[in-house]
């Protein structure tokens, strides 16, 4: 099919010098998405040289400079009805044209790649989802990475920090409500070498008690149980009548704060243990940060203060030592790292979250907070 421009009539938008001439035409016109065409746009006389400027009815657009004519290919990945325009600029005047593609619907699919699929942990793995088919446009893409881990978009990244078989999903929706998942499975093997020693490692002890080992069959009871006894050892120090409430009797001091204390208070928890070096207590520290303020917000961007940056200004400490304690935690299996989008950043930057035994462990944290109060 060839149309060709000619001069528009009064009153038209467009202003086609008749020492112009433009053809297009599209090879095929009609498919089923995904499906590909080709574009020839040609001008006369043949010898001008002129800049085409491409718009293919789906959002792509493509510009180049060329003597005579411009041919170009499109993939159509979901249904729907395009007009593909061309705009030519050259010395002797300016021409459009424009003509109709259809795309009726196809099957949609969202096939995923994982690289690499397998590895010690951490493993960080790079996952690409390439959609085509549906109709109208792709309204969502959820990723579930099988270890309770989520995120959206077609190209990241995510780390495994605890060996397993996991098996990872997208899910994708279009306009009219279809949706297709697809899954690949990821093999995390353990990494003896990188393998955390409890005694003297820096790790916070309640961290510890949750590492994946013998000793944490009781899992984060046992957490529970040692934050409990610090709190009221603390309450009892500065309130000689909750002494009682350390032998079991109940307590004034024992009663929940009707508002929960803030991140910064918490984080705050005096002066540190006997035995206890800095590096443990900014562990506990960086978990409740990361409880409070590392979570995605609704369209995914996340937040500048789940970056090393922003917990190191936060937190007010160096970021070299912040970096030496979140890998002992990764390590431990309490956070995660990914490479997310960051609220006032130009580019994707390495981003901190809680797995959920991170997440437990911060979570006991605030009940026996507001359980004993600020104090």
């Amino acid at each position: 099919m060839v149309l060709a421009a000619s001069v528009p009539s009064t009153g038209a938008t467009a202003r086609v010098p008749a020492a112009v001439g433009l053809s297009l035409t599209a090879q095929p016109l009609n498919g089923t998405a995904p499906f590909y065409v080709e574009f020839r746009a040609t001008v006369t006389p043949g010898s001008l040289s002129a800049t085409f400027e491409w718009s293919f009815g789906d959002g792509a657009t493509y510009q180049e400079v060329a003597t005579g004519y411009s041919e170009v290919g499109h993939s159509y990945l979901s249904a729907g009805t395009y007009a593909t325009t061309v705009f030519v600029q050259s010395s002797s005047g300016n021409a459009n044209a424009s003509i109709t593609v259809r795309a009726a619907p196809g099957t949609l699919s969202d096939p995923i790649t994982a690289t690499p699929s397998s590895g010690p942990a951490p493993l960080t793995v790079h996952f690409v989802g390439v959609i085509s088919g549906g109709t109208g446009v792709y309204t969502a893409f959820a990723w579930r990475f099988g270890d309770g881990g989520n995120g959206s978009g077609t190209d990241l990244a995510y780390t495994y920090t605890l060996p397993g078989r996991y098996t990872a999903s997208l899910t994708v929706v279009d306009s009219a409500g279809r949706n297709a998942t697809s899954t690949v499975a990821v093999d995390v093997t353990p990494n003896e070498s990188a393998a955390p020693a409890v005694g003297g490692s820096g790790v916070s002890p309640y961290v510890a008690a949750a590492l994946p080992t013998a000793a944490a069959l009781a899992g984060v009871a046992v957490l529970a149980v040692a934050f409990r006894a610090r709190s009221l050892r603390r309450a009892a120090r500065l309130d000689p009548t909750a002494a009682a409430d350390v032998e079991g009797a109940p307590s004034a001091t024992s009663a929940a704060v009707g508002v929960p204390p803030s991140p910064e208070t918490m984080a705050d928890e005096g002066q540190p243990r006997p035995g206890q070096d800095d590096s443990a207590r900014l562990s506990e520290r960086i978990l409740v940060h990361l409880y409070w303020y590392g979570r995605p917000t609704s369209d995914g961007v996340v937040p500048a203060d789940a970056s090393q940056a922003g917990m190191a200004r936060r937190l007010g400490v160096a970021q070299n030592a912040l970096s030496k304690s979140l890998r002992r935690l990764i390590d431990a299996g309490a956070v995660r790292v990914e490479l997310r989008h960051v609220s006032g950043a130009s580019r994707r930057l390495k981003t901190y979250f809680l797995t959920p035994r991170g997440e437990a462990v911060a979570r006991t944290m605030r009940a026996e907070h507001e359980r004993h109060g600020r104090g």
